[in-house]
C-alpha cells in the first residue's frame, strides 16, 4: 500500500496464491489495513478481471479510462464522482467528522481521568486504564506504522522525543490513548539532514511528474513540427 495522505491510501498490489483463493484472504487483507490504519478512503488500480472482487469489498467504479503505461506498470483511471468547485458538501463529511469528534472527545475524557488518578509508573497507568503494559520495537518518525497499533504518527513522534526511562504524558492517537516509556533507544548513525531530505522528495516528485507528462504527450497524438536551429 501507499499512503496518499493521512487516513487515505492506495492499494499498489494485492495477491493470493492460486491454491488459497476463494477463502476470503484478499478481503481479510483489505479489512485489516483499513482497521489497523484507521483509513477513511482506499483507492486501487485494477483490471477488468478484479472489478467484481473490489466491488464485493465496497469499492465503487463508475468509469474506466484507456490503459496508460508507466514504466512497467499499466494504469487504468476510474472516475468515481465529480465534486463542484468550493467546499465539499457537509453530508459527504458528516460520517468522517462525527467519527473524529467522538474519538477526540473520548480521548479527552480518558486523559482527564488519568490526570485525576495521577499515576507515576507504567504499572499504575495500566491499572488506571484497565490495560496491560506491552512492548513494541522499531518506532521512528520515518516509519509511523507501529506493529500492533497501526498508523500512529503522533504516537511515534512523541515516543522519539522521550529520553531513556522517561514516561510520557497520555498521548491521543488514531486508535486510542497511549502512555509510553522508552526502554531502549538506538541513535541514527547519520544525523537527519532536512535539506537533503527535501531535495530527495523534490527529485522523487519531479521524476513522477515527468513520467506523467510523457504519458500525456504520447496519448495526445500531437505531432511535433518544430525545428531546432543552432
Amino acid at each position: 500500500i501507499s499512503f496518499v495522505e493521512q487516513r487515505k491510501t492506495e492499494i499498489i498490489g494485492i495477491a493470493v496464491d492460486i491454491s488459497a483463493r476463494g477463502k476470503g484472504i484478499g478481503s481479510y487483507m483489505i479489512n485489516r489495513i483499513v482497521n489497523d490504519y484507521g483509513l477513511t478512503s482506499v483507492y486501487a488500480e485494477t483490471d477488468n478481471d478484479a472489478v467484481a472482487f473490489y466491488r464485493k469489498n465496497g469499492f465503487s467504479i463508475t468509469e474506466f479510462s484507456e490503459i496508460y503505461e508507466i514504466d512497467d506498470r499499466y494504469v487504468v483511471a476510474a472516475l468515481e464522482k465529480i465534486t463542484k468547485e468550493g467546499y465539499r458538501p457537509i453530508n459527504e463529511l458528516e460520517s468522517t467528522l462525527t467519527s473524529v469528534a467522538r474519538r477526540d472527545k473520548k480521548a479527552d475524557v480518558i486523559k482527564s481521568q488519568l490526570a485525576a488518578a495521577a499515576p507515576t509508573t507504567m504499572a499504575a497507568y495500566a491499572t488506571a486504564m484497565k490495560a496491560e503494559v506491552d512492548t513494541v520495537k522499531f518506532v521512528s518518525v520515518a516509519s509511523p506504522s507501529i506493529a500492533g497499533l497501526g498508523y500512529e504518527p503522533i504516537v511515534a513522534g512523541a515516543a522519539n522525543g522521550l529520553e531513556m526511562g522517561e514516561i510520557s504524558a497520555p498521548v491521543a492517537g488514531n486508535r486510542g490513548v497511549y502512555v509510553m516509556e522508552v526502554v531502549n533507544k538506538n541513535s541514527a548513525t547519520r544525523p537527519y539532514d532536512e535539506a537533503a531530505e527535501l531535495q530527495r522528495l523534490q527529485q522523487q516528485y519531479t521524476t513522477v511528474a515527468n513520467q506523467f507528462v510523457e504519458v500525456l504527450k504520447e496519448k495526445a497524438d500531437v505531432e511535433n513540427t518544430l525545428v531546432r536551429f543552432f
